[in-house]
C-alpha cells in the first residue's frame, strides 16, 4: 500500500452491482484513493493510511464509502497494532477443517459471540488472544486444543468436588 501517491485512479468500468444510496442509480464509478485517517487519542494518536475505494454516482454526483472501504481501513488498524485481520481470523477457523463458529469457540474456550465480533471486525482481539490465534495457524496446535477440549468435556475427566456445609465452615474459623 502506498500513501505517497497524490493522484487517484478512476476505474474505467461502472460498478453495475452497486447502486447509489441517494438516488438508487447503477451509474456508480469507483475511484481508488490513498486515504489518511487518525487512529487513537491524545499523545498516542497516529495517522494511518489505507488504499480505499470511493464510490461516485454519475447520476447525482454523490460520493460515498461502503463496507469494502471500512474493511480496508480496519485492516490498516490491525496492521498498525500488529494483530490478525478479521479475514485472517476467519481463515484459521475455515482452514481448521471448516469448523463452525460454535465448534471453534468450544475448542478455544472463547465465546461464540466474541469469535464472531473478531471475524466481522466489530472488535479487535488483544495481543494475548492474537498470540493464541497465531498459534492456531499451525494445524498441530489446533489438533491439540481440539483433543484437550474433548478430554475436558468427557464425563470421566470431571473432578469430584468437595463441598462443605455452612456449619463445617463456621466451625473452622
Amino acid at each position: 500500500m502506498s500513501c505517497q501517491e497524490d493522484h487517484p485512479a478512476v476505474s474505467a468500468n461502472h460498478d453495475s452491482d452497486r447502486s447509489c444510496p441517494d438516488c438508487n442509480s447503477n451509474r456508480v464509478v469507483t475511484e481508488w484513493i490513498d486515504h489518511r485517517f487518525p487512529y487513537g487519542r491524545g499523545e498516542n494518536a497516529v495517522e494511518l493510511c489505507a488504499r480505499i475505494p470511493v464510490r461516485r454516482c454519475e447520476e447525482c454526483g454523490d460520493q460515498f464509502l461502503d463496507a469494502e472501504a471500512e474493511d480496508l481501513m480496519h485492516e490498516a488498524v490491525c496492521r498498525h497494532l500488529g494483530v490478525m485481520t478479521p479475514r485472517e481470523v476467519r481463515d484459521i477457523r475455515r482452514q481448521g477443517g471448516g469448523l463452525s463458529r460454535a465448534e471453534f469457540a468450544r475448542i478455544t474456550r472463547r465465546g461464540e459471540a466474541t469469535i464472531g465480533r473478531w471475524e466481522r471486525g466489530e472488535l479487535i482481539q488483544n495481543a494475548a488472544y492474537d498470540q493464541l490465534l497465531y498459534l492456531l495457524t499451525f494445524p498441530e496446535n489446533l489438533i491439540r486444543l481440539r483433543q484437550r477440549a474433548e478430554t475436558l468435556a468427557s464425563p470421566q475427566s470431571t473432578a469430584t468436588t468437595c463441598t462443605r456445609t455452612a456449619p463445617d465452615l463456621a466451625g473452622r474459623r
